[in-house]
């Protein structure tokens, strides 16, 4: 059997060095993808945790920042466009929903030329008049870029998984027994 010379050549590239190890054939061609590195990696997570927080304690300013100049939130309710505009939005989110607390989990992060495709799961808790209740669960789909050198969402899509008779169900109350009789 004839070995493949792009084969040998990614071999052989893949022992010399790491950076070497990240050239990809397609098409016969190579192409040398942008490393994400483990600082981007971690700056990206974050990103997550910041949008987290800052929309959780109504920080309107600090959560519309985490986004490029033209970002865009797509939710079911509609899109959002620009700094003005998301930093309403996270006051008329709190205004009709008070208590939410995001949590995000599973991100990954792809490459993609211009920045990284990122996706991750959300669940939104809400703490209201004693009661926990689960707001929403889905999917994050984002676009990032670096923007002036920071990691920045340009986009983000949300996808509900909830079906809409369980946003907002009750989890537990305070006048609920939590604790397991023995």
């Amino acid at each position: 059997m004839k070995a493949n010379p792009n084969q040998i050549l990614a071999t052989t590239a893949a022992r010399e060095s790491p950076v070497a190890a990240k050239l990809k054939i397609k098409n016969n061609i190579w192409r040398v993808n942008a490393m994400i590195t483990t600082e981007d990696k971690i700056e990206i997570d974050l990103l997550y945790a910041r949008a987290c927080h800052t929309f959780d304690s109504n920080d309107g300013h600090g959560w519309a920042s985490l986004y490029t100049p033209d970002g865009l939130i797509e939710t079911p309710g509609g899109e959002k466009v620009g700094y003005e505009a998301l930093r309403q939005h996270v006051g008329i989110r709190h205004e009709a929903k008070p208590g939410m607390r995001h949590l995000v989990f599973n991100i990954d992060v792809t490459e993609n030329g211009q920045g990284c495709d990122g996706r991750a799961y959300f669940i939104v808790l809400r703490i209201e008049d004693g009661e926990l209740s689960i707001r929403n669960f889905g999917l994050y789909s984002d676009e990032l870029v670096k923007h002036d050198g920071v990691w920045k969402l340009k986009s983000r899509r949300i996808t509900s998984i909830l079906p809409n008779p369980l946003h907002d169900a009750v989890l537990a109350s305070v006048t609920d027994n939590l604790v397991p009789a023995h």
